[in-house]
């Protein structure tokens, strides 16, 4: 039986998932993600990643300002205040009359390039497993997760745009800056990254040079636990430099942390049809 660093399956009347976890238990407070309900001459502010935000309520009006800035990447709790001090140019949304605005973090919107710091050779018949950590974006909903209630979202890290394949044949990506983790402590894990466990499986004959990745982002679960926030497993099968290689994607909790729990859906749930615009020489993605 293959056992590896997130979870070992095993068929047993069905699908029976036993696990084991490999990194630190540290608690971590994920505070930024739920519902806030405003009052009277009360703005809301908090900062993720890079990105500062600003809300405020009047009537069936909500406004709202996002600000880059240039500070350390980390995250302010959410507070409200009577005022501020600096002068704001608000986006305005005319919605309803809730007074309460759910914020839910999200994948990116495009596949994610992983480059680890040095080309790693995968000999054949050879497992290698990590993790990534990917920004989340920033959902913003009027009272409750409803696609009508989507007033606007942002990236929490604003990643540069990069070019996965051939010139003719390819996709538009965002580009990870961090490097693969092979084992996570989770006081590096901050509350704006998701992550992201990778199994890559060497089932071919030669060896597999692995310098970069395409990870579809919009096909992935987005789960909460107590401590992370987490996405569904990737297992990435390489068949051999001449053959398609094979994708799955884990179809349930990815069992990283106590009380997981779903968060938020894919963008884009797998459909064979995707695999030729979101991976370059992959052709089949399947769950199991």
């Amino acid at each position: 039986m293959d056992l590896d660093y997130f979870s070992y399956l095993k068929e047993k009347n069905g699908s029976e998932r036993i696990f084991t976890s490999i990194f630190n238990q540290t608690e971590i407070k994920l505070i930024m993600w739920t519902k806030y309900k405003f009052e009277v001459d009360k703005i809301l502010t908090s900062k993720a990643g890079n990105t500062k935000f600003w809300i405020n309520k009047l009537d069936q009006t909500w406004q709202i300002v996002t600000k880059s800035v240039s500070d350390e990447k980390d995250s302010e709790s959410v507070q409200f205040v009577d005022s501020l001090s600096e002068d704001l140019e608000w986006d305005h949304y005319v919605a309803d009359k809730h007074t309460s605005i759910l914020i839910l973090p999200a994948l990116p919107d495009r596949s994610i390039i992983v480059r680890p710091k040095h080309t790693l050779k995968v000999l054949p018949k050879t497992s290698f497993d990590f993790f990534i950590k990917i920004p989340v974006w920033i959902q913003l909903y009027s009272s409750a997760n409803k696609p009508e209630n989507l007033i606007m979202e942002f990236p929490s890290v604003k990643m540069s745009s990069t070019w996965f394949g051939e010139p003719d044949n390819g996709l538009l990506a965002y580009s990870l800056m961090d490097d693969i983790i092979h084992k996570i402590d989770l006081k590096s894990v901050l509350n704006f990254e998701a992550l992201c466990p990778v199994k890559i499986r060497n089932e071919s004959t030669t060896v597999l040079n692995f310098d970069r990745l395409a990870i579809e982002a919009e096909l992935l679960t987005l789960y909460k636990g107590d401590n992370i926030l987490c996405t569904s497993e990737v297992l990435l099968k390489h068949k051999g430099d001449d053959q398609s290689s094979e994708v799955q994607i884990g179809a349930g909790n990815p069992k990283l942390d106590e009380n997981l729990k779903q968060i938020n859906s894919p963008r884009i749930l797998p459909s064979k049809n995707l695999i030729k615009k979101s991976f370059y020489i992959i052709k089949s993605i399947a769950q199991y």
